[in-house]
């Protein structure tokens, strides 16, 4: 995994939250073509104003920019981001993020990166 590419969720996440609605206009993209052989693109690309027209692309929000959409739904900080290793002594690793609704309604969801775990948290929220 490249460096970029771990600053954002799955190509299967990105698509789902592309799905639900979350905006598409972020600072980077997945690129969903090789040009080709002797020339690959990097599948994860800061995003440019030509793209859009030129190859098919999926937003690919970072942290930041999905903290920044569920603080605009909820209204409210993140209520918590946790990391949470296994208690039967093995080296899973899951990672909890939070928000509290202004009702006081609580959503949760849990992944394997941080990131992830904050895309699963806006597919909640969205629906």
């Amino acid at each position: 995994m490249t460096s970029l590419e771990s600053l954002v969720p799955s190509l299967d996440l990105c698509r789902q939250l592309q799905a639900a609605g979350f905006p598409q206009d972020t600072a980077m993209v997945w690129m969903t073509v090789e040009i080709g052989q002797h020339n690959p693109m990097p599948p994860v690309v800061t995003q440019n104003p030509h793209m859009e027209v030129m190859y098919p692309i999926v937003a690919a929000p970072t942290a930041g920019e999905m903290e920044e959409w569920l603080r605009g739904k909820v209204g409210n900080p993140l209520e918590e981001t946790t990391v949470i290793v296994s208690h039967d002594g093995s080296k899973e690793v899951a990672y909890c993020a939070g928000v509290r609704s202004a009702k006081g309604e609580y959503q949760i969801a849990y992944n394997d990166t941080n990131v992830s775990a904050l895309a699963t948290l806006v597919l909640e929220v969205a629906k």
